[in-house]
């Protein structure tokens, strides 16, 4: 997949999980699409280092959320051991670097940062057909629930989450669902 098509497939990602949000009772602050330099979002700047933020702020009046939005045509079909024992289940994951700065963005504001994980239900190579939907869960949970790091994948490593242990949050229907009530209520 090309570059452009690459950012035009995960923004595709961030606006159904911004209009799930939205349909969920949320606004949503996409800070994905603040740009600071070319193809260089925004940035949490402190006294020591400068953190990648998450694409979305969710806000409501039970409380506000970092949301880092991710768009996959299907899980992965691991064929080793996981960690419950099992060979061969469907996982999922993230590069390890930005993993870790959005562990530290947790950790250096008042809001939880979740992880959401946008599967289309495709093929990732030669994978059976994975479920369609949407997973996620907060930063700090998806820590207590790693399966495997691999610094094989990714620029710098990948981690990954089976996906038995992701809690879903909505199936594909209900995304749709979301779409539609955003486009009757944005006339």
């Amino acid at each position: 997949m090309k570059f452009k098509d690459a950012l035009n497939f995960g923004i595709d990602g961030e606006d159904v999980i911004s209009n799930y949000f939205m349909y969920i009772g949320f606004s949503i602050l996409p800070a994905c699409r603040i740009e600071c330099q070319p193809y260089k979002g925004p940035r949490l700047q402190s006294k020591e280092s400068e953190t990648t933020l998450p694409d979305l702020f969710a806000i409501s009046k039970t409380g506000s959320m970092w949301i880092e939005a991710k768009h996959k045509s299907g899980f992965t079909w691991y064929r080793s051991m996981n960690r419950h024992g099992v060979f061969g289940s469907f996982q999922t994951g993230i590069d390890l670097k930005v993993y870790e700065e959005y562990r530290k963005i947790a950790n250096e504001t008042p809001f939880d940062v979740y992880l959401m994980f946008l599967h289309e239900g495709g093929k990732a190579k030669d994978s059976p057909e994975s479920p369609a939907g949407l997973w996620g869960d907060t930063i700090e949970n998806l820590k207590k629930i790693e399966d495997h790091t691999s610094l094989n994948y990714g620029r710098s490593g990948m981690v990954y989450w089976n996906m038995c242990d992701l809690p879903q949050w909505a199936t594909m229907e209900e995304l749709l669902d979301a779409r539609c009530f955003k486009q009757q209520h944005s006339k």
